[in-house]
């Protein structure tokens, strides 16, 4: 199964210089964890509701105040609409990643896919099953995204208190 068979069309989107209220907002209405931050078409980072929050009271500031840029993901890792699902998962596990924006041949963002996606599909009658995407292989998937990245954690002497 290709990934633009099960990718969700037409993720949620905003920009580097949109607010962090703007972002929390659309993560609310949509009921979502995080938005593909983008430039004209094409994905240049994540953000989750996490990075909002974190963003919030390192800073101090309210979310009014603080732009999308300043909290989340300069790195984005992204997986081709024609790559096959268990590529998808396989990239997951090795980047430490719950969710993947999808694009196109030319670069631009035409859907995302994610962790819970990949559970779900396993759980649809009627769907083709793979003898790579198991139960198994996503439980893996899992435990490897949640992993601690220690290399990554600031210490918590770094972080200003509000």
């Amino acid at each position: 199964m290709k990934v633009s068979e099960m990718m969700t069309k037409k993720p949620f989107t905003c920009s580097n210089t949109d607010t962090l209220t703007l972002a929390a907002h659309l993560m609310w209405q949509k009921d979502v964890g995080a938005i593909v931050v983008t430039e004209g078409e094409t994905p240049v980072g994540m953000i989750t509701d996490r990075d909002v929050c974190m963003a919030a009271y390192t800073q101090g500031l309210p979310l009014h105040q603080l732009q999308v840029a300043t909290a989340a993901s300069k790195c984005v890792r992204t997986v081709s609409a024609d790559e096959s699902i268990e590529r998808a998962e396989a990239a997951m596990r090795e980047w430490q990643l719950r969710r993947l924006p999808v694009v196109n041949s030319r670069g631009e963002l035409v859907g995302i896919v994610t962790l819970n996606d990949l559970a779900r599909l396993m759980t649809k009658p009627g769907v083709p099953k793979s003898a790579a995407l198991t139960a198994v292989s996503i439980a893996h998937t899992l435990s490897a995204v949640c992993e601690p990245r220690m290399h990554t954690l600031r210490s918590p002497l770094s972080l200003a208190a509000p």
